[in-house]
């Protein structure tokens, strides 16, 4: 009977009810081609600044090192777990002539895997400065001070001049323009290693636990970028609400359809009843009509996303070779949501002309 009231309702031409199907099937699928897509986007995005960070910046695991000794053990010691390289790192000031700002003064050798792109090789003698604002207006050197331990093991200001070997850039902008590269034997004896692990062959979690058993204190990227991590959460949270705004417009058709329905259905509610089904029986199978429609409007939006989302790269220049992946958890859960609101809705309706006031109106109009 349930499937029988369902078939009827949902898809029969009378009185209007596929077209009503129809409209709250396309609003209910195009609102959710949207919110995939944009999601989608969304998270390709999000992923590949995050891979940049970890490659360039924050790499997946790092170790502080006081001596060289450390430094070497842990590079000879977990080398099959993953590339492991040592770096000095320290902030200074840079004086090119014609203007003066900070940045962030990284000290490496020829093991550095940060994923840099460089004129030349390696900072052998001189600084490499950062492509993108000294390649149009190059300089022959350069003056930087930094904090270095004095004679009575204070830190004091000192300043050198550096002759500019070479330019670099990476994959992430926002990194290149706040750091430059000098050779690691030119860095202060008091600055500790950063020892960094990439391209590893175990997970973080697992590394990490590796190092903390070995007595190291390993730090996750995560917890060296947490900021910038909140903050990308935080976008995706707020664009997802703003989103879900999308399905109020057609949680009100479905509210509003499932009313008109169980108002031109008096008559037919009244028969039921009186043939002696409950009243929440017989509600409940009128509802059923909500979910199935529901669900059929979500898989119908969810192949449209997955046909765009194929097809975008192949449109796009700039997204050539990109792979889209939908949320299917989140998919799943906004549906079953989305069913449970138009059951409810549905239910309300239908269990309201189930009274005995209802009945009572139909009986004496026949």
């Amino acid at each position: 009977m349930t499937k029988d009231i369902v078939l009827r309702y949902l898809f029969s031409k009378h009185n209007r009810h596929l077209t009503r199907v129809v409209r709250i099937t396309l609003t209910l699928a195009l609102s959710t081609v949207i919110m995939l897509t944009i999601l989608s986007i969304m998270d390709y995005m999000q992923s590949q600044q995050l891979d940049a960070v970890k490659q360039t910046r924050s790499f997946p695991v790092t170790v502080m090192a006081d001596t060289p000794a450390d430094a070497e053990a842990l590079a000879g010691g977990y080398a099959k777990y993953a590339e492991v390289f040592a770096y000095k790192e320290t902030f200074g000031l840079i004086d090119d002539g014609a203007q003066t700002r900070g940045v962030s003064v990284r000290y490496i050798d020829s093991s550095y895997d940060g994923g840099l792109f460089t004129t030349g090789s390696v900072p052998e003698s001189g600084i490499f400065l950062p492509y993108r604002l000294y390649w149009a207006s190059p300089v022959s050197s350069v003056f930087l001070s930094v904090m270095e331990e004095g004679r009575a093991a204070r830190l004091v200001p000192r300043t050198y001049e550096y002759p500019v070997q070479g330019f670099f850039q990476t994959s992430l902008s926002a990194f290149d323009s706040s750091v430059v590269f000098l050779p690691l034997e030119l860095a202060d004896s008091s600055l500790a290693y950063t020892v960094a692990f990439t391209d590893l062959k175990v997970s973080e979690e697992t590394l990490a636990a590796m190092l903390s058993r070995d007595g190291w204190d390993p730090v996750l990227w995560s917890e060296r970028e947490g900021t910038l991590y909140s903050s990308l959460i935080l976008e995706k949270t707020v664009m997802s609400v703003l989103l879900l705004s999308l399905y109020l417009i057609v949680s009100v058709q479905i509210a509003q359809g499932a009313a008109a329905l169980a108002q031109s259905k008096k008559r037919e509610i009244a028969a039921f009843y009186l043939m002696g089904i409950g009243k929440n029986r017989l509600a409940a199978r009128f509802a059923a009509a909500g979910p199935v429609l529901i669900l059929v409007s979500s898989l119908t939006g969810l192949v449209m996303t997955l046909c765009l989302l194929a097809v975008l790269p192949h449109v796009l220049g700039l997204l050539s070779g990109v792979r889209f992946s939908v949320d299917i958890l989140w998919f799943a859960a906004l549906t079953a949501a989305m069913m449970m609101l138009s059951f409810a809705a549905w239910f309300y309706e239908f269990r309201i002309r189930c009274g005995e006031k209802s009945i009572m109106e139909v009986l004496s109009a026949v």
